[in-house]
């Protein structure tokens, strides 16, 4: 039976897609008393189908996590049936410890007091989130907008275009900035992604005291941490081991002039306002007529045929 005794709060890390939540989420995982799980995404779903939740049945809703395909994924089996009274709780957050608390013994990791969601779009339930675990902490990371689309355009899913990629971004990180300012520094903290590569040692640390955690050096000298489902891990083939600085400005090769001239016809004050310097600045030239109907045509495109087959070929391994 579930241990209710434990005070085990999550610590959400969020943000836009590819700024670094999994590796971040993988970082803390490391640590002797945190339990980073795959993305519990299956948390948002049900925010979306039980409103409010806090009136959900314990029951349906466990059924309903419980039979998610992002659940799934976790291959953590439940019998949602054989579960006691007891050990269901009472409440929505007992049902998700409950979850938690059964990957963490597939996993051989029974003795966690925190457990780290790497969801990024949990930037935009953070309210929601944060009253479901009263004692919970969100990180809100950050990065170059152009390295995020960098990362993003190569995908099987997501944004197809840069335009697309800028306009995702600014989206992501109006609810960041939102959740930052309404909730205030002692619920939410911005860490940047380019500290967390370049001084690790000191950023975690700053990270460890805010979470009122010790500071361990494994966060920095081991690797692993996270358990990526078979799914991703071509795409989070980078997680787990030593952040490279190199990457950091690798979009300016992985992107093209034009590329990043649309990119900043979008964002560039919002490049400016985060501490990124723009290359084109207010200069940046939108994209044409012509830009505009290409891109549509590459979307489509990738979205029904490309990224489909990718994606297909993805989920059979």
């Amino acid at each position: 039976m579930t241990d209710r005794s434990t005070d085990r709060t999550p610590i959400f890390v969020c943000g836009a897609a590819r700024s670094g939540t999994t590796m971040l989420g993988a970082t803390l995982g490391r640590h002797s008393q945190c339990l980073a799980v795959p993305e519990a995404t299956f948390v948002a779903d049900a925010l979306r189908r039980f409103h409010p939740i806090e009136s959900a049945d314990p029951r349906e809703l466990l059924r309903f996590v419980v039979a998610s395909p992002r659940h799934r994924l976790w291959e953590t089996p439940l019998d949602t049936e054989s579960v006691g009274v007891a050990e269901l709780g009472a409440s929505p957050a007992d049902v998700v410890r409950l979850v938690i608390d059964n990957y963490a013994r597939a996993h051989d990791t029974p003795a966690y007091e925190h457990w780290i969601d790497h969801t990024p779009l949990n930037v935009r339930h953070a309210a929601a989130l944060l009253r479901l675990f009263p004692g919970a902490r969100m990180i809100h990371i950050v990065r170059d907008g152009r390295a995020v689309a960098a990362s993003v355009l190569p995908l099987d899913w997501g944004a197809c275009t840069a335009d697309a990629a800028a306009r995702t971004w600014l989206i992501a990180l109006a609810y960041g900035l939102a959740a930052e300012s309404v909730l205030g520094p002692q619920r939410v903290l911005r860490v940047r992604y380019e500290d967390l590569v370049r001084e690790p040692g000191r950023t975690l640390r700053e990270l460890c005291d805010w979470l009122g955690l010790s500071f361990e050096e494994a966060l920095v000298a081991s690797a692993g941490g996270l358990d990526l489902p078979r799914h991703t891990r071509e795409q989070h083939r980078l997680v787990g081991g030593k952040p490279d600085a190199s990457r950091i400005e690798a979009w300016r090769e992985a992107l093209s002039p034009r590329e990043i001239e649309q990119f900043e016809a979008i964002a560039a004050q919002m490049l400016e306002h985060l501490g990124y310097e723009p290359l084109h600045g207010t200069g940046a030239r939108p994209r044409t007529r012509r830009e505009r109907r290409a891109d549509t045509f590459r979307t489509l495109w990738r979205q029904e045929v490309t990224d489909r087959r990718r994606r297909t070929r993805r989920w059979r391994r």
